[in-house]
């Protein structure tokens, strides 16, 4: 029940616990009876600043000791808390091999998206087969893959199917992936990882 008369002070009146307080010791001072928080606030915060005042004058407060009058009618809005910031990137235990292949500006976006992809675990198996920490789709070591004819996406990296459950080999076959496709946009997982 206290919450809700809390509530119904600071929507009715924004008066604050301790305006109600001082006017209740007022009170208490002149031999009244405290105010419960809703009676209070309907007796301090009225719409008319001189039936205030008098209520004020009457139990013998000086109406400086309250600070500033609230707006009935009106709750203070308290500011905005600053957004949080965008999460780290998790350090994955394979930061090294990041470094070995990536650029260092891109090591937070990459640990960041091999750790959506594949948790951090390098025998990772998605749902289409992709393997290791960067999820290699299979279609990249077919020719013809991806409906296009020709020699796979993999052709001349040196790298193979087999290898993609290797950390070092799987993240070298992102970057080739990466250098020829023009970017990280083959990820889905990228765009929440920039």
């Amino acid at each position: 029940m206290r919450k809700f008369i809390a509530i119904v002070c600071v929507i009715a009146a924004a008066c604050t616990p301790t305006q109600v307080h001082t006017v209740n010791q007022a009170r208490i001072a002149n031999g009244q009876r405290p105010l419960g928080e809703v009676e209070a606030v309907q007796l301090y915060c009225s719409h008319w600043p001189r039936q205030r005042l008098a209520y004020l004058h009457s139990i013998g407060l000086d109406p400086t000791q309250l600070g500033p009058a609230p707006r009935c009618g009106v709750a203070p809005t308290a500011p905005k808390p600053a957004p949080p910031p965008p999460p780290a990137a998790p350090a994955g235990p394979y930061t090294d091999v990041i470094a070995a292949v990536w650029p260092p500006g891109m090591h937070g976006v990459i640990a960041c998206i091999q750790f959506r992809e594949s948790r951090n675990i390098p025998t990772a198996v998605g749902g289409a087969g992709e393997r290791g920490l960067m999820q290699i789709h299979p279609n990249h070591f077919i020719s013809g893959g991806w409906g296009f004819p020709g020699p796979s996406a993999m052709a001349g990296s040196g790298l193979t199917w087999d290898q993609m459950f290797d950390p070092l080999a799987n993240h070298r076959a992102a970057r080739w992936l990466h250098d020829r496709a023009g970017g990280l946009n083959g990820w889905t997982t990228a765009a929440a990882c920039r």
